[in-house]
C-alpha cells in the first residue's frame, strides 16, 4: 500500500531537513544534501519504512505463550530489551518459525527491488 502524494507533506515537514527552530543548521543541511542525493524510491522509503507485524507477543500478558514464541523463534528463552535486541538472530533451521519468517523477509525484498535493501531488525515493546 502507497501513500497519496498528499500524505508525503506531514513526514517531510517532520524531517530534520525543515525544521528550522529545533535543529543545528548545519544538520539540517546535511540532512538536505542526503535527500537531494536519495532516489525516490529511497526517498519514499526514508519517509514510510515498510513494517511488517509478525508477532503480537507485547499484546498478550507476558507469560508462557510469550516464551514460547520466543524460544520458537529464537531457539531460547529470553526477556526482550532493547539492548538485547541488537544481538538476536532468526533461527535459520529447516521447519522452525525463525525459518519462515526469514523466508518472508527474503520473499519482500525479492518482490521490493525497486526500493532499497529492506534491513530486517527486531523490535522490542518498552
Amino acid at each position: 500500500m502507497y501513500a497519496d502524494k498528499g500524505s508525503y507533506y506531514p513526514r517531510i515537514a517532520v524531517c530534520t531537513a525543515f525544521r528550522q527552530s529545533t535543529v543545528d543548521p548545519q544538520v539540517r543541511l546535511f540532512q538536505l544534501l542526503q535527500f537531494l542525493r536519495m532516489s525516490i524510491s529511497e526517498f519514499s522509503t526514508h519517509l514510510y519504512p515498510r513494517l511488517c507485524l509478525l508477532h503480537k507477543s507485547y499484546l498478550q500478558p507476558s507469560g508462557s505463550k510469550e516464551r514460547k514464541a520466543l524460544d520458537r523463534l529464537f531457539g531460547f528463552d529470553a526477556q526482550l530489551d532493547e539492548r538485547s535486541t541488537a544481538e538476536l538472530r532468526l533461527q535459520n533451521v529447516e521447519g522452525t518459525a525463525g525459518e519462515r519468517i526469514l523466508r518472508v523477509v527474503e520473499q519482500i525484498r525479492f518482490e521490493k527491488f525497486d526500493a532499497p535493501f529492506i534491513p530486517l531488525r527486531i523490535v522490542a515493546p518498552k
